[in-house]
């Protein structure tokens, strides 16, 4: 499973917040084995004494679609998604934020994926990588240490 680190939580605003929550699971059930049982669930704590910080969802990189076009027969090809600081800066404070986990994903087409960041036109060592993805291996990895993102 998956924790958030103590110093961190989702801050729920019964006024002003979503009132649903949507709780998406995947399963790899390759050998379609039918005498499987779900014993996956989640435990969600309710306090009013906030934590330091709230955590969030910061969504990058490329939507695969129709227009993703990848040629037949390469041997590698190479797609780059860019944030922007215009976009960026319309949800990151200008104080940034700590980015605690990630989650890869590339649906099926990836085979090594990157997140980097490029700051004042230095690039700073990747934020996460991946150079044997597996698409069936979806699950949020914890940073050794919090990345500072900015807008």
């Amino acid at each position: 499973g998956f924790n958030y680190p103590p110093e961190a939580g989702y801050a729920l605003d019964p006024k002003n917040g979503p009132r649903y929550y949507m709780l998406e699971t995947h399963y790899t059930n390759p050998l379609l084995d039918n005498f499987i049982t779900d014993s996956s669930g989640l435990r969600l704590v309710y306090t009013n004494q906030l934590r330091t910080h709230d955590a969030g969802i910061l969504s990058v990189g490329i939507d695969p679609n129709w227009r993703h076009i990848i040629p037949p027969g390469q041997r590698e090809v190479v797609s780059e998604g860019h944030c922007v600081a215009d976009c960026t800066g319309q949800t990151i404070p200008d104080s940034g934020v700590n980015m605690f986990a990630v989650i890869m994903h590339t649906h099926q087409l990836g085979r090594k994926v990157r997140l980097r960041q490029i700051r004042n036109g230095e690039e700073l060592p990747p934020i996460a990588a991946d150079t044997n993805y597996d698409p069936n291996y979806q699950e949020y990895r914890r940073l050794q240490r919090p990345a500072k993102v900015y807008p």
